[in-house]
């Protein structure tokens, strides 16, 4: 049975399904009327009798009284002066039998407790009207039946959604062109790409197209980290929408730039074939473009194309009206600066800002972000943000956060925007950053701070297993903590040696690419690290973490500048151990720069057992690639004999390469004759080897066998007699959408 309160419609969402209702009940047409103009109209039919008049009131945080007293000193008048055959009065409200009764005399003679719809009635139709529920995608999101789908139907565990953010963030969603354009990509192509610049709304828009097809029966699987994800939850048979966001960040750019695309376009191609997937990704087109240029194999997928491509950086007016409309509608914000808004229509300059996004209209719309202004100095916030948007974060975060609640941001920060905290670990290196400082730390102090920071700064996720993780609130808190980088420097550089985790590291690399630091800077923060690391006896017990800044440090320095100590524990470890093989690529690169600046400290290695132990294991393109790159150097800078090395290098490129090098061609070769495809294989196949540049040619025979060439010009002309669909432009025009629209949207209820 539909049980809806409404709380998640505003009160312009509410007047057209409350019309609609009316319209079912009484199988007539409603004409609904622009808001502000009703004169106690919202919407009105002609009965037998003729003119009805329907108005519709939205009073769930008003109450009742409030109500009954607008009602008999406002809304009455307008009523009596209309003097309509019949009237009828719709309100979210839940209402008792007397609270009917008072209604109904507050508008003697023209209202009948029967044309009293109020929560409860609403309900009762919509459970007779279900495809009612359906449009009011609002309404249908927080429907019963779709809640249980999305509990039933979703691995949440590895998503940074919980049911409690998909109730309290849907009030806030706007469903905009791109939705439905979304949803025609899905249809015709299952995969989507949304791109855009940052703020534009990306992410939200592809969670909440994931939503809906959840609610539509199909399972949602969270790719995080590696599209290998995707393989391992592929169900034949069963309904499966694939969610990737941000899937070109920095660590996966540097697969890209390894020659890993193939894994993902051979992914898109499994969905584009299987009418029971979606998949759905976002990337800032900027990182899109990057890829595109960077790769080969990218420039002749689909993407060049837009056939799955959606960017999303442009808004009608109107939508951005309704995206501003509602986030006020819901927002905390106090009557004075809510008025300030609304003063000369100044919500005509927010629309029109050439600044302007959801983000930004997020930020300038939370109290937590204005509530030390004075209601007078607002608009001077609100401006000033929209001019100046990379500094939406500055004041929140250097004026409004102490100094204990600005390093656990910066903890969460430096750990990636995709990736999720234990809430334990982060107090673990907050504890280990102020010890022995005078900051007076208590028992509630990490306590309090969370508190503080959750929905504002940080999102705080509890799992039902009572685990506790945290996230950045919003990437462009990561953003402007960056481009502070300078500044902050030793903080920074702190909190990376204390998280000990690669990723912290991963980040340090992000910012010195993104040019935020210069080189000088960069090489002196890896050199206290390693140094402190050394001091401090870490490397045995944060080897992956050790090995991993030591070898940036050498990559970019001599060896001989490095800790010799900490060179040495990783040399024993190796000879003793052999590698780790969870930090395989950062070893061999590692090793890279040590063998040829320092062999003689590897007198007594016996390099063919060390190799046999390696190859011993499955090796993918990656790692491969970087074992090739470290035979190379042994050949160039040393004596050793590396023909045994070579012979298991050569086993396992072909261990590798007999299971992918079908779907790579079908991947890479474009469109030719079947009399000339076996030499395009060929030639296909050679690239791939050349790129080890360990002269591996003999190997092309045995790799062209692998390969059905039946099989891949059958793909290659389905592929090419495809349908293509460009989205990236809209081609509607503003011009129409008068500023009356925008102003009949924006005006104030009489609460």
């Amino acid at each position: 049975m539909s049980n809806f309160t409404f709380e998640t419609l505003n009160d312009k969402d509410f007047e057209i399904l409350s019309t609609d209702i009316v319209s079912r009940v009484e199988s007539v047409k409603v004409d609904r009327f622009k808001p502000g103009k009703d004169q106690g109209v919202d919407g009105r039919f002609f009965g037998s009798d003729g003119e009805v008049v329907i108005q519709v009131k939205h009073y769930l945080c008003s109450g009742f009284s409030k109500m009954l007293y607008s009602c008999k000193n406002t809304e009455f008048p307008k009523v009596e002066k209309l003097a309509p055959k019949r009237y009828i009065f719709i309100c979210s409200l839940p209402l008792s039998r007397l609270q009917k009764s008072k209604l109904t005399d507050a508008f003697f003679p023209y209202l009948k407790e029967k044309d009293i719809y109020d929560q409860e009635n609403l309900n009762d139709q919509l459970e007779l009207n279900p495809d009612l529920i359906k449009k009011h995608y609002k309404l249908w999101l927080t429907s019963s039946s779709v809640l249980d789908k999305l509990l039933n139907n979703a691995t949440f565990n590895h998503s940074n959604f919980t049911l409690d953010e998909i109730q309290s963030f849907s009030k806030f969603y706007v469903k905009t062109k791109n939705h439905i354009k979304a949803m025609e990509v899905l249809d015709n192509t299952h995969c989507l790409v949304v791109s855009g610049q940052p703020g534009v709304g990306k992410t939200t828009l592809a969670q909440h197209i994931c939503l809906e097809l959840v609610g539509n029966n199909f399972e949602f699987v969270e790719i995080e980290e590696d599209i290998k994800e995707g393989f391992q939850s592929y169900q034949k048979g069963k309904k499966q929408v694939f969610y990737f966001d941000d899937f070109l960040g920095s660590n996966y750019l540097d697969s890209i730039q390894r020659k890993e695309s193939s894994s993902i376009v051979k992914f898109f191609k499994a969905i584009k074939s299987d009418s029971d997937k979606r998949f759905i990704l976002t990337s800032r087109s900027s990182i899109l473009n990057q890829t595109k240029n960077l790769t080969e194999l990218f420039a002749r997928s689909s993407f060049e194309r837009n056939e799955y491509e959606l960017n999303i950086n442009s808004l009608s007016k109107m939508d951005k009206a309704h995206i501003l409309y509602n986030r006020l509608y819901f927002s905390d914000m106090k009557s004075e600066y809510l008025d300030i808004i609304y003063q000369e229509k100044k919500y005509r300059n927010i629309i029109s800002h050439k600044n302007y996004n959801p983000r930004l209209i997020e930020f300038i719309t939370t109290s937590q972000r204005y509530n030390d202004l004075k209601p007078e100095e607002y608009w001077e916030f609100v401006v000033g943000n929209l001019n100046n948007p990379k500094g939406i974060w500055k004041f929140a975060i250097d004026s409004q956060l102490e100094e204990y609640e600005r390093v656990l941001v910066y903890i969460v920060a430096f750990h990636g925007n995709k990736d999720s905290l234990d809430e334990e670990y982060v107090e673990d290196i907050a504890v280990k950053y102020f010890k022995g400082s005078q900051f007076h730390i208590t028992d509630k102090t990490f306590e309090c701070a969370i508190k503080m920071l959750s929905g504002s700064f940080l999102n705080r996720t509890v799992y039902r297993d009572n685990s506790v993780e945290l996230t950045l609130f919003n990437p462009s808190i990561a953003d402007y903590l960056f481009s502070n980088f300078r500044r902050e420097k030793d903080i920074f550089t702190k909190i990376i040696y204390l998280s000990k985790s690669t990723i912290s590291l991963e980040s340090l690399r992000k910012i010195k690419y993104s040019s935020l630091i210069s080189d000088k800077l960069y090489n002196s923060i890896l050199k206290e690290i390693i140094n402190k690391i050394s001091l401090d006896q870490e490397y045995q017990q944060n080897k992956h973490f050790s090995i991993k800044a030591l070898g940036e440090y050498c990559s970019r320095n001599p060896v001989d500048t490095a800790p010799p100590s900490l060179i040495n524990l990783f040399i024993n470890d190796i000879y003793i151990n052999n590698i780790d093989m969870t930090a395989l690529n950062d070893s061999i690169y590692l090793l890279k720069f040590l063998v040829s600046e320092c062999l003689d400290k590897f007198d007594s290695f016996v390099w063919d057992k060390f190799f046999s132990i390696i190859f011993s294991k499955f090796l993918n393109h990656d790692e491969l690639l970087t074992i090739a790159e470290f035979i190379s150097e042994i050949e160039f800078s040393t004596e050793i004999n590396t023909t045994s090395i070579k012979q298991f290098f050569e086993k396992a490129v072909i261990e590798y390469w007999s299971e992918e090098i079908h779907d790579d061609v079908n991947d890479n070769i474009e469109d030719c004759s079947f009399e000339s495809l076996k030499d395009e294989v060929n030639k296909h196949i050679k690239s791939v080897l050349s790129e080890y540049n360990l002269e591996l040619e003999e190997l092309n025979e045995q790799l062209l066998g692998c390969v059905d060439l039946d099989d891949i010009y059958t793909s290659m002309v389905d592929r090419y007699s495809g349908i293509e669909h460009d989205f990236s432009s809209d081609s509607e025009k503003d011009s129409h959408h008068s500023l009356d629209e925008i102003d009949d949207l924006f005006e104030r209820p009489n609460l």
